[in-house]
């Protein structure tokens, strides 16, 4: 397990930057090798990165394996004070359902969760297809998640991805009440899992990370930055720290 205890000073927190993918994630561009990778985020003032590939349906354990001990090879290879942890962005896609194997998990250093890829073919959706809908289901799943102690963190929490376009998607986490936010929360710190300040997801829905934050912080749940960065530029922190400070003051 991957366990800090909670900071809510977000430029320390940003010192790290937890989601980044490398060319074994399809949505990455061919630019993001380990060694440009390493060198951006060291030039970026980081003292911390995970490395996050995603685990799909059509990415098996044995594959996932060989992707980490090449990641695990290379940055042996490369001289840097920077921390690496080598980890996989996993699927939780459905209530009570993930992907991987024991195995697998018990490898990586960092184990982030997405559990809102309702885009991806065999993910699981709500017989009620409307916004308050969705919000049960992401709900109900990330709930399961939690009570499974898998997880170090849970990935751009509770976001209806690429179900609705940008302005019913923030009517899926407003029909998220402050109570059942506050019940998630609880239940991760419970669990010592983080929940993720994705920097797009936090800076697009800005009143629904507000409240996570607010909540968050009352109840004293653990963070952590992550960019979900598919290009160089992405792996920065500085300017989501700038932005999300104007969202949360």
């Amino acid at each position: 397990m991957y366990v800090h205890e909670p900071c809510y000073d977000l430029a320390e927190l940003a010192r790290q930057n937890l989601h980044i993918h490398t060319t074994y994630s399809g949505c990455a561009k061919p630019e993001m090798l380990l060694p440009a990778i390493i060198e951006t985020a060291e030039a970026a003032g980081l003292v911390e990165i995970a490395l996050t590939n995603h685990q799909n349906y059509d990415n098996p354990d044995e594959m996932c394996m060989e992707w980490l001990a090449t990641l695990r090879k290379e940055a042996a290879e490369i001289d840097t004070r920077l921390k690496i942890r080598f980890g996989f962005e996993f699927s939780c896609y459905g209530i009570d359902k993930t992907l991987e194997g024991d195995e697998l998990r018990g490898m990586v250093d960092y184990r982030l969760y997405a559990c809102n890829h309702y885009h991806v073919s065999n993910w699981e959706h709500p017989e009620d297809r409307s916004p308050r809908g969705y919000a049960k289901h992401a709900l109900e799943v990330v709930g399961s998640l939690l009570r499974s102690k898998k997880a170090d963190c849970v990935a751009h929490p509770l976001i209806a991805h690429y179900i609705f376009k940008d302005e019913r998607r923030q009517q899926v986490t407003a029909a998220i009440t402050d109570n059942e936010l506050g019940e998630l929360l609880e239940l991760a710190t419970k669990v010592e899992t983080a929940f993720e300040l994705n920097a797009g997801h936090f800076v697009g829905d800005p009143a629904f990370s507000r409240r996570m934050w607010g909540l968050g912080k009352e109840i004293g749940t653990c963070f952590n930055v992550g960019t979900d960065a598919h290009r160089l530029v992405n792996i920065p922190t500085a300017d989501f720290v700038e932005r999300a400070k104007e969202i949360i003051k």
